[in-house]
């Protein structure tokens, strides 16, 4: 199945989302990983400190992605 995950801050120049083909019944570490072979090893650190989400929660990697549900990647952020 095809996904789509909307970017944010420094994933914005990959666009404005990533689409991923992923099998069914894969957890949200296996799509950070497959979001990781696409965007290639330059971005390993990126994506480890990143989180992925859903529209209401941030999702931890053992959790089982649902058919359907809108994803977003989250870099980490600093200010003050």
């Amino acid at each position: 199945m095809i996904i789509t995950i909307q970017t944010y801050g420094a994933f914005r120049k990959f666009g404005t989302m990533i689409e991923l083909d992923i099998p069914s019944g894969v957890t949200i570490g296996m799509i950070k990983q497959k979001l990781l072979l696409r965007l290639g090893s330059a971005e390993q650190e990126l994506v480890r400190v990143s989180v992925l989400a859903s529209s209401t929660e941030i999702l931890a990697d053992d959790v089982l992605y649902q058919d359907g549900q809108k994803l977003a990647i989250l870099p980490p952020v600093c200010g003050g």
